[in-house]
């Protein structure tokens, strides 16, 4: 059986609307079959939870003020984003610069006798490299 079916089985089963013959068929099947044995077992653990938290409703407006958050983002969270981007970048950017330019010294130094500067430079292969000038 596909993995659809087996899950309308078990749902089937956890709502107890199996006929007398799916029923027998079913445990038959958990019998024969211990991976779907497991998942009727995870999902009657999960059913429990769901009927132990008892009758659960949103509230009337409920999807409709989520699709308005998601269609209009909030201007101060993105706000607070950039602030923090901006705070951070300084502290980020300069290290990192730093740390390029003496891979980049590095490389060039170590760099073979008539290499290229792009191998010279990223310790790239040059060869199969090209450069976008004049696009």
């Amino acid at each position: 059986m596909n993995d659809g079916r087996n899950q309308e089985l078990i749902e089937r089963h956890l709502d107890g609307a199996l006929t007398a013959e799916e029923k027998q068929a079913f445990e038959a099947k958990r019998q024969r079959d211990p991976a779907f044995d497991q998942r009727v077992r995870s999902d009657e653990a999960l059913a429990k939870i769901f009927e132990a938290t008892g009758d659960f409703r949103f509230e009337s407006d409920f999807a409709t003020r989520v699709i308005s958050r998601l269609d209009a983002p909030d201007r101060s969270t993105l706000d607070e984003l950039m602030a923090m981007l901006w705070q951070y970048f300084p502290r980020v950017a300069a290290p990192a610069s730093l740390l390029t330019a003496a891979i980049m010294t590095s490389n060039y130094r170590s760099a073979a006798d008539g290499a290229s500067i792009i191998e010279a430079l990223l310790g790239l292969p040059g060869g199969g490299l090209v450069l976008g000038v004049g696009m």
